[in-house]
C-alpha cells in the first residue's frame, strides 16, 4: 500500500502513522511551483525525509515528481524532469 501525494501533509505523527501500519508514503509534489505550499513547503518536505530516514524507514519513502504540466520542463523554466537526482537529493544530502 502506498500513501501518495504525503507530502501535502507535511507532519512527522502522519506519515509515522502510515509507515506503523505497513504502508509507504510517496512524495510526489516535489520540485513543483504551482501553490505557495508547493514553492515554500518543500524545505519541510525534506526535513522530514530526513527524520523518516534517521528512523529506519528508507524502505516506506517514495519520491516522484507528478510533472503535469508543460510549465513543469525546463523547456519552460520548470524544474524538469531531473529535478529529483539533481537538486533534491542534493538537498538532502546537504540538510538544505
Amino acid at each position: 500500500m502506498v500513501v501518495g501525494h504525503a507530502d501535502s501533509y507535511p507532519v512527522l505523527e502522519h506519515w509515522l502513522a502510515i509507515v506503523g501500519r505497513g504502508a509507504s508514503i510517496e512524495c510526489d509534489f516535489l520540485g513543483m511551483s504551482f501553490t505557495p505550499m508547493e514553492r515554500k513547503g518543500e524545505p519541510r518536505v525534506i526535513e522530514l525525509i530526513l527524520e523518516m530516514l534517521a528512523r529506519g524507514h528508507a524502505d516506506r519513502i517514495l519520491l516522484s515528481q507528478d510533472v503535469c504540466d508543460n510549465s513543469q520542463l525546463t523547456a519552460y523554466d520548470g524544474n524538469g524532469y531531473a529535478y529529483i537526482a539533481e537538486r533534491l537529493l542534493r538537498a538532502c544530502a546537504t540538510g538544505a
